[in-house]
């Protein structure tokens, strides 16, 4: 995997029951990621990153939430580095826009 074909994704994930952020990066193959939706990154996001999501929500609410409460990927919104909102159908490559290092948030 050479640098040119992979962009570095770092996503941050904040919402109103995880108040501090959880950041995780992934590295993409720009070929197989750049057409597949945002919904589908969504989702591998949140399945790596549930671990790092539970604990941060146990850390704000001072107790075990329930997962059901902290990831639901129908109620979050994605915003590329200059916060606009990205659909959920709209392929990955809108929100990477080809870079090598892009940034986005969940919330």
């Amino acid at each position: 995997m050479t640098a040119e074909a992979t962009t570095s994704l770092f996503i941050t994930y904040q919402t109103p029951v995880v108040l501090q952020p959880v950041v995780l990066k992934l590295t993409l193959q720009r070929r197989t990621w750049e057409q597949r939706p945002c919904s589908h990154l969504v989702d591998a996001f949140l399945k790596a990153a549930r671990p790092s999501i539970l604990k941060a929500a146990a850390f704000s609410q001072g107790r075990a939430p329930r997962v059901e409460d902290v990831v639901d990927a129908d109620e979050l919104v994605l915003t590329d580095a200059a916060g606009a909102t990205i659909t959920a159908d709209a392929p990955v490559s809108e929100l990477t826009k080809g870079a090598a290092v892009a940034r986005a948030a969940l919330r």
